[in-house]
């Protein structure tokens, strides 16, 4: 009896994860980034890569 209630359980897991993957879906659709944004992410690796940044607590201080 209790074997028949764990895949009972386990089914009925898998059906909502399957629904909770659907609604991800609706909610969060993925788009395709614009050609400014693109650009943006190329510029800022190449900043990092020449190590030209600010660090993050240096940041935080100037708030």
């Amino acid at each position: 009896m209790e074997k028949a209630t764990l895949e009972r359980v386990y089914h009925e897991i898998k059906l909502l994860r399957k629904d909770v993957d659907h609604l991800k879906q609706i909610l969060v659709p993925e788009v395709e980034p614009e050609p400014d944004e693109i650009r943006a992410v190329r510029i800022g690796r190449r900043e990092f890569r020449a190590k030209q940044y600010v660090e993050w607590s240096k940041v935080k201080k100037q708030i």
